[in-house]
């Protein structure tokens, strides 16, 4: 099932070095729901990931990720931030376990990186793993911080999936009620509700 919407969306997120800043961004990468890439303000391999990772069509190459990874000096948050970026080019190549890898070693690095959950619970969702998707949403549910919209709507997106129109449209409705200026979220809430009736 293919979400209905497309678009980038950003929540700021903490600087790092003089005139970098990460910005946690989210963007439709393929069915479902809204994956959470992280960008850096320079030239660095790791601002090429981003970008990779914000790619709306091919050809993908994880080839900066790498090259970040590898070589670039990063932060503990930047370095979790590249994990998860090269994990959404290694979706978008259809590499699913390495992109479930790249999320995981994200988390681990900073478990509290909300994005990381959710595109791991797109990741889970795409391969039909159900269950671990909803974990993976309600992880990044917990963490209460500013993805948290993001993470009610791709549960909502999920629980669609499911059949459980109700749940879904709660889920939409909480997206839509903490960000009203995401018309994403209203929407859905909306045709959540029109199919209740």
């Amino acid at each position: 099932m293919r979400a209905r919407h497309s678009g980038l969306m950003n929540a700021v997120g903490q600087f790092w070095r003089p005139r970098t800043l990460i910005v946690l961004g989210f963007l439709l990468a393929c069915p479902p729901g809204l994956a959470a890439s992280t960008y850096i303000f320079n030239e660095s391999p790791a601002l090429q990931c981003y970008l990779e990772a914000d790619k709306r069509s091919p050809p993908y190459s994880v080839e900066d990720c790498d090259l970040a990874l590898d070589h670039e000096p990063l932060s503990l948050k930047n370095r979790a931030a590249t994990f998860s970026n090269r994990g959404i080019v290694h979706r978008k190549l259809n590499n699913w376990e390495k992109a479930l890898k790249d999320q995981d070693m994200a988390i681990e690095l900073m478990p509290e990186l909300s994005g990381a959950h959710i595109n791991r619970g797109n990741i889970l969702m795409a391969m039909k793993r159900y269950p671990e998707a909803m974990e993976a949403f309600d992880e990044s549910i917990a963490l209460t911080d500013e993805n948290l919209p993001l993470a009610y709507y791709n549960r909502a997106l999920l629980f669609r999936l499911l059949g459980d129109q109700k749940s879904a449209k709660d889920d939409a409705s909480r997206a839509a009620e903490l960000d009203p200026l995401r018309e994403q979220y209203e929407t859905l809430a909306s045709e959540l509700a029109g199919a209740q009736n």
